[in-house]
């Protein structure tokens, strides 16, 4: 094999996975669908649990008609208990004003319910994906009193590290919403979750946050890792998280606690593939068995 074929098709392979990551994968969204029974509750509930958009002015329109027409479908189909999104809603500030076209209008039984993620609070430019090595120059604050705004007037309730208690005809729940500043600080916020007395749903940006809540929790719900996004056939080879990388996406088993983690719907700006790593939400079903 001389070496200008070597060479040749090394870069038709390369030409053709670039093709594929951006222009293929980045619109193969798809749904996880899960269902969990529990002793601690009676009634039954489904979630619908997304993240990471990563909106942005610029991003292909195909693969934002793609999100907004399977959030529709579902939202518009299903009539949901709870809705929750795990931040990371912009790459920058112009994502803002996008975000009512996507969120906006969604309804559910008990609330749409949302926790800020890192790209949320920073607009992170091409230095990004060689941190830590540009740490102290590849971001700059995003507008996060216009971003609050927005997703408020969406009619998604943005819980920073609080808690919501929800009554239903048969059980009580807690939504717990951990903020980004806390995985950056290495520690869990002071908030009251009774594992004991009520069912714990805990959202947080960082799946790494389980590590906190591992047996308080009942599930925890995740995004961040975008299931490694450039992957080997699945096995993710890099994730920018301090959890193990088998639980860096789906559902895993952490004492008492069920923590899922989306790949989220979007990709950033800055690196827009995905190569086995297909965009995904997740669908909950959570089946309460609790004797009367």
């Amino acid at each position: 094999m001389s070496a200008f074929f070597t060479i040749s098709l090394i870069f038709i392979i390369a030409v053709v996975f670039l093709l594929y990551s951006y222009f293929i994968e980045t619109r193969m969204i798809h749904v996880n669908r899960s269902r969990i029974r529990t002793s601690r509750l009676k009634g039954r509930y489904t979630i619908l649990h997304f993240s990471d958009l990563h909106l942005y002015k610029k991003m292909r329109k195909k693969n934002l008609d793609k999100i907004k027409e399977e959030l529709k479908l579902w939202t518009d189909w299903a009539k949901f208990d709870f809705i929750f999104m795990t931040g990371d809603f912009i790459d920058n500030n112009s994502g803002i004003e996008m975000l009512r076209e996507v969120v906006g209008g969604m309804k559910s039984r008990y609330g749409t319910y949302a926790v800020l993620g890192n790209h949320d609070y920073y607009q992170y430019n091409i230095l990004h994906l060689l941190n830590p090595l540009f740490c102290f120059w590849d971001k700059k604050p995003a507008d996060l009193k216009a971003l609050k705004k927005a997703i408020e007037n969406a009619g998604v309730h943005l819980l920073i590290d609080q808690e919501e208690k929800v009554t239903t005809a048969s059980d009580e729940l807690l939504i717990t919403g951990i903020d980004y500043k806390f995985m950056e600080e290495k520690r869990a916020p002071g908030l009251n979750i009774d594992s004991e007395n009520i069912f714990n749903i805990v959202l947080s940006h960082y799946p790494d946050m389980v590590k906190y809540y591992n047996g308080k929790a009942d599930i925890m719900l995740s995004g961040h890792t975008h299931g490694g996004q450039i992957t080997f056939f699945g096995l993710p080879l890099i994730i920018k998280s301090g959890i193990k990388k088998i639980y860096s996406k789906g559902i895993s088993a952490h004492g008492n606690t069920a923590l899922f983690v989306s790949k989220g719907l979007g990709v950033s700006r800055n690196f827009p593939f995905r190569f086995f790593a297909r965009p995904d939400f997740n669908i909950i079903e959570i089946i309460g068995v609790k004797n009367g």
